[in-house]
Parts: C-alpha cells; structure tokens; sequence
C-alpha cells in the first residue's frame, strides 16, 4: 500500500478522533441507560427530561446504543481506509456518516420544538456526527482528485 496523500491522511486521523469520541459519548449514555441512572448535565437541565422520553428509544432499542453502534462502525471504518487506502471505505464513511447527521439532525429538532430540553451528551453526539459527515466529504472530494471515479475502468476521468 502507498502512503495516503498529506490531506487524506489528516482527515481520516481527525475522522477517526472523532468517531472515538462518539462512542465514548454515545456508550456512556447507553451505559447509563442500561443501569437505569440519571444523566447529570452541567451545563443544560434537560438531560434527564431528553434520555427518558419516548424519543430515547427507537422499537425498543435505545437510541444511545444506536449511537455507539454507529460510532463503532465508523471508528473501524476509518481505520480500514487508513490501513488500505481504500476509496470504498471512504464513500461508505461519508454515506454512513451522511445518515448519522440526518438522524442527529431530527433527535436535535426533536429536542429544541418537541421536548423543550437539551441534553449535552446529545448535543456532543450531534456535534460529532456533523464533523464526521464533513470530513467524509472532504475525504471524498480529495480522493476524487487523486485517482478515477471506478479504478478499474480505464476511460474514467475523475469527477
């Protein structure tokens, strides 16, 4: 395997910080989940009125777990495209990492107009999936630069 260019390389190590940190965010509220304790927020209040609403669960799975799953999966993902340069991990981290920030995005409105709280653990968890959607972009977009849309194919031009 070849080096991964300097950009490349810079946005799967931010990429990858930052999907840590989201399942460190995100199992600690399926910790506390599971274990039935209240999240203490310090700086909003509505920590607890968030995670034990009818929002905090999607067909019985708790949102939280959810969360680490996800977290996980683009953890490890980003870890494989930085060991093999891989532009397929690249786009199913940027695809993954779209979704994320749509459901991120829908349980933020859903904490603003519906519940009327805010959870900082959540909040965190919004904050990362956006960061992770971002550099899949920008990890996208430069792979773009440096080789063909399908490798393979010898009259591909990049896009």
């Amino acid at each position: 395997m070849k080096p991964l260019p300097k950009t490349a390389n810079l946005l799967s190590v931010a990429l990858i910080a930052v999907a840590a940190i989201g399942f460190v965010d995100a199992a600690y509220l399926a910790a506390k989940h599971f274990s039935g304790s209240t999240v203490e927020c310090s700086l909003f209040d509505g920590c607890e009125k968030v995670t034990t609403s009818a929002y905090a669960t999607v067909t019985g799975i708790p949102v939280a777990l959810l969360g680490a799953v996800f977290y996980f999966d683009m953890l490890v993902l980003g870890i494989l495209f930085r060991e093999t340069g891989d532009s397929m991990f690249a786009k199913i981290l940027f695809l993954g990492g779209a979704g994320g920030f749509l459901f991120s995005l829908w349980l933020v409105l859903v904490q603003v107009f519906i519940l009327d709280a805010l959870c900082l653990y959540c909040l965190i968890s919004a904050g990362t999936s956006t960061l992770l959607v971002i550099f899949g972009v920008l990890l996208v977009r430069d792979i773009r630069k440096q080789q063909p849309l399908f490798a393979g194919d010898p009259d591909a031009k990049p896009i």
